[in-house]
């Protein structure tokens, strides 16, 4: 016959066994869980990692595509700077040409207002 005692540790081990269970069937569940927020998680990882790279690769072509503007701005105000100077000597060659021109037209017209002078006044004094 089974005693009361034997009935009653039985009942424990049916109580404790069901407890087992359902706490390896919660455990199970937050796995599960867990491994899909894992997967999530790692889904979302390689989805950012890949924004990254391409953002760096943007940002590199970005800058390669400035210093190359760079470059040929400072071609251009190369070009530019050249093209100044030279009109600047063009000028001042230009101004010195006018002037030397000026001055000898002043001393075309001094010289020619001395000999009038002096027709005018051989003139007055026949």
């Amino acid at each position: 016959m089974v005693s009361a005692g034997t009935n009653d540790d039985h009942g424990h081990a049916l109580a404790e066994l069901r407890q087992l269970r359902e706490m390896i069937d919660v455990l199970r569940s937050e796995l599960e869980e867990s491994g899909a927020r894992l997967v999530t998680e790692r889904q979302l990882r390689t989805r950012l990692e890949a924004a990254v790279v391409e953002r760096s690769a943007a940002v590199q072509a970005a800058l390669l595509q400035s210093t190359d503007e760079v470059a040929q701005l400072k071609g251009t105000v190369g070009a530019l700077r050249g093209n100044l100077e030279a009109a600047r000597r063009d000028a001042a060659d230009a101004l010195a040409a006018a002037e030397r021109a000026f001055r000898d037209e002043r001393e075309q017209l001094l010289e020619m207002i001395v000999a009038l002078r002096g027709r005018l006044e051989r003139t007055n004094a026949n």
